[in-house]
């Protein structure tokens, strides 16, 4: 009689201790079920939608990638009197920090070379000739440099010589053949602008 008694109480007592256990794997698992778990590195796969050129520039310089935006490389673009236009795409180098470096580095050994004087100081070097193209004697178009603004995302003309031209504010130059003759400084810039274009590589 006394053993058929304790049996229940026996009985009722595991499934008390099994109801805690439940409880408590319950009571640790339920913060898990509300976090975010991060993925690990090798498991990482991209968001839907993202896009793999949204990356800082300094990642896409050490891969060698650019986009539109001339991101990972410097341009060095030359617009000339003809309208005819051509772009060179500079890897970034430690020994390339400015506009005459990328312009030098670029230019130099392309047809018709470069010729430019050095005034030192602000004024640092001045073109005298581009890709074989001189200026005339008459004044009716020079040499002026263009740069593309980090912060502000557009062309403009550089407010410094290529020399002061720092290309971490400044990573992309154009040099263009500007027109004097019968024409209006605004019409001249407005036009040269829309040369350009938005983004400093129009052919990616």
């Amino acid at each position: 009689m006394a053993q058929s008694a304790a049996r229940p109480h026996a009985a009722f007592r595991r499934a008390v201790l099994l109801g805690l256990a439940l409880c408590c794997c319950l009571f640790l698992e339920a913060p898990r079920l509300f976090l975010r778990h991060a993925p690990s590195g090798r498991s990482r796969l991209p968001l839907p939608g993202a896009s793999p050129s949204r990356r800082s520039p300094l990642e896409l310089a050490a891969v060698g990638e650019y986009s539109s935006a001339g991101e990972g490389i410097h341009i060095c673009r030359v617009l000339k009197n003809d309208g005819s236009t051509q772009i060179y795409r500079m890897e970034p180098s430690k020994d390339m920090t400015n506009g005459w470096d990328l312009t030098e580095k670029a230019l130099k050994d392309e047809e018709g070379g470069i010729e430019f004087d050095y005034y030192g100081g602000e004024f640092g070097h001045l073109p005298r000739v581009i890709l074989g193209e001189t200026p005339p004697d008459d004044g009716q178009w020079f040499w002026g440099l263009y740069v593309y603004g980090t912060f502000t995302d557009e062309w403009m003309r550089a407010p410094c010589s290529p020399d002061l031209a720092d290309l971490d504010t400044y990573p992309h130059i154009a040099w263009v053949a500007v027109r004097t003759a019968a024409t209006e400084k605004h019409l001249e810039e407005e036009r040269l602008l829309r040369l350009l274009g938005p983004d400093p590589d129009p052919e990616r």
